[in-house]
């Protein structure tokens, strides 16, 4: 395992924050998993994002531990979230891209018959609270949060209507609220507060699902957080980067009340993005249609709906005060779809008695040797040909359905992914392709073909924008058959 010491404000951190030893693992920890809606891999200050100011999450990075090699599950939004909270690639529970609520009922949710982290948590004897986007239903009569596992659910079906300030759609477990006054991810952490203080038996270990809109368009802050930074950028990026900041604080908001209430010390807090930012502001390739999305992926190429590096990896952390040393970074390649088999071993329950892609990666928190048995692998149509991608080790594949056109990169030297390496490494190249057809294959047995594959594609590239962006940029017609998976 690749995990180097974090030196800035590493001495002063780790004497505020001792290690407590096997105490602090002996004990059953609360779980807070924090998930961010189309958020770049530079939309945060601790990844080394050089704007927006988040000191709330740099705190939580400077006392744990930074993952720069983090990947959400998909490039797309709800099969990201459905692969979160079961652990399985959403192909398998039949969820393969967003779910459009405004064009109309989708056939695609999440199954009730999907075991989620709630469900094996509440088995554990948790209790267990949902706060913010679901973005897992298609249409009325789908199971909500509250048939997952939650005991409390303050959610959208989608997001957050017409704008994150003073946002409608909220639903508190199965009652529709009018709209709200304040800001969506504030009013998210007041909620899990007021849950918090409100619990029966405050002794029992809890779990927060807090997924927040932010920074989900349409986007909306207030002057307090826009006047950070009217002095150096324009007015639509200071309103991006204001609602940025305002979540930060939401999630300061609810690490306060942690620690107030003492549980701080005792809780595994995990943060990451459902997928890269919308339309580029990195990389030197800016979408021309709006001036409303200034997401940053820093040195990753691409966006929100690629298999590149900049639609997938995404800003992450893991915080747990006695067991993750402060001031680590760890460059493992990892996945959210691990969060399911490590909160299982955490909480010493049984994985659900189904095929689980993820794996177990406790040892990367413990400071101990971690080998990861599967590459990471990717399946989703989305805004470019090359459906599928593998990341074993240092080297990633990236490949249409039927393997005819391949890139290969180094990401130790090519983060960039500039570099098709396919020619000069040819066994490499069949290595990775023989793991990713074994791993799709499997995949493929399983997924329901009864969901629908149908969603919209208006906000797929035009043919003028393919011009723009090169020749590997182009509309998939998604309102087909599912893609055949014949050798």
């Amino acid at each position: 395992m690749r995990v180097k010491a974090f030196v800035v404000r590493l001495a002063l951190a780790a004497m505020i924050f001792p290690m407590l030893g096997n105490a602090a693992e002996a004990r059953t920890p609360n779980v807070v998993v924090i998930l961010t809606d189309d958020m770049g891999y530079w939309d945060t200050g601790f990844s080394g994002g050089p704007v927006i100011e988040t000191p709330n999450l740099d705190k939580l990075a400077e006392r744990g531990m930074i993952l720069t090699d983090f990947y959400a599950s998909s490039p797309w939004c709800s099969p990201s979230r459905a692969a979160l909270l079961t652990g399985r690639h959403p192909y398998r529970s039949g969820i393969y891209g967003p779910i459009m609520l405004k064009h109309g009922p989708n056939l695609q949710h999440l199954r009730a018959e999907e075991v989620t982290i709630a469900q094996v948590l509440k088995e554990a004897g948790y209790d267990t609270c949902h706060v913010g986007k679901w973005h897992l239903i298609g249409q009325k009569g789908d199971p909500t949060p509250n048939d997952f596992g939650f005991d409390h659910a303050f959610w959208t079906e989608q997001d957050a209507r017409f704008s994150i300030l003073n946002p409608a759609g909220f639903i508190r477990n199965k009652t529709p609220l009018p709209r709200l006054e304040g800001l969506s991810a504030k009013l998210c952490a007041e909620e899990a507060i007021g849950w918090l203080k409100e619990r029966p038996d405050q002794d029992k270990p809890f779990f927060i699902n807090f997924w927040t809109h932010e920074a989900h368009s349409p986007h909306g802050t207030t002057d307090e957080y826009i006047n950070q930074y009217r002095k150096h950028y324009r007015e639509n990026e200071c309103v991006f980067y204001g609602m940025v900041s305002h979540m930060d604080a939401a999630i300061g908001m609810l690490v306060d009340e942690l620690e107030a209430q003492g549980q701080l010390d005792n809780t595994l807090i995990l943060f990451s993005a459902d997928n890269g930012c919308e339309f580029i502001v990195g990389d030197d390739e800016i979408d021309p249609r709006n001036d409303t999305n200034h997401g940053n992926t820093g040195p990753l190429r691409y966006w929100k709906g690629f298999n590149y590096e900049g639609g997938i990896r995404v800003p992450a952390l893991a915080f747990w005060p006695g067991v993750i040393e402060p001031g680590q970074v760890c460059s493992e390649p990892m996945s959210s779809l691990d969060y399911m088999p490590t909160l299982c071993a955490i909480a010493k329950q049984p994985l659900p008695d189904r095929n689980i892609d993820g794996e177990n990666i406790l040892s990367v928190f413990q400071g101990k040797v971690f080998e990861r048995e599967q590459a990471l692998f990717f399946w989703s149509a989305g805004r470019d040909r090359h459906h599928i991608a593998l990341r074993d080790g240092d080297y990633k594949l990236l490949a249409t359905e039927g393997f005819d056109d391949l890139e290969l990169y180094d990401l130790s030297t090519d983060i960039r992914e500039k570099r098709n390496r396919v020619v000069e490494l040819p066994e490499v190249a069949q290595r990775l392709v023989t793991q990713a057809k074994r791993i799709r294959a499997d995949i493929a047995a399983e997924r329901d073909r009864h969901s629908s594959h149908e969603w919209n594609t208006s906000f797929l590239l035009s043919p003028e924008e393919r011009t723009r962006f090169g020749k590997d940029v182009w509309r998939v017609n998604m309102h087909t058959t599912l893609p055949d998976t014949a050798e």
